[in-house]
């Protein structure tokens, strides 16, 4: 489990200040933004969101044990925007109980348009889940 932090010490959004190592992260697509949805610094490991200057996702990028979770048929590091689903549905718990320790309720509406229990209700989860399946 993620220790608790003070919402105004950790950096949620990130703003990139050189180009990333994320294979879109370059040419007509740079990452201007990180956004962070689960750290576990314990064991290195996150999920990363990067996206553009307008705010547009370019991909996604999970480190290796996390990775390691993965069904084999899905079994990488890096996802394109459109798998946002296979990210959230299956590290769901994790990336709520992060953001929900580590994340201020204002800063994550004004980001999302949302508030978190719309967010991370069973229904957006069911959604979630929906989306893996039918793109298996």
């Amino acid at each position: 489990m993620t220790k608790k932090r003070e919402s105004t010490q950790f950096n949620w959004i990130h703003k990139m200040v050189r180009r990333s190592r994320c294979p879109w992260g370059n040419g007509d697509k740079p990452d201007d933004f990180r956004i962070c949805w689960y750290l576990d610094e314990e064991n290195k490991q996150a999920i990363y969101e990067y996206r553009n200057h307008v705010g547009g996702t370019n991909g996604f990028a999970i480190t290796g044990l996390l990775q390691e979770q993965l069904p084999e048929h899905i079994n990488r590091k890096y996802f394109l925007p459109e798998e946002r689903a296979w990210v959230f549905g299956f590290f769901f718990s994790e990336i709520c109980q992060f953001i929900e320790h580590n994340v201020d309720d204002l800063a994550f509406f004004n980001f999302t348009g949302v508030s978190k229990s719309v967010f991370f209700s069973s229904d957006n989860y069911e959604s979630l889940l929906t989306l893996c399946e039918n793109s298996v």
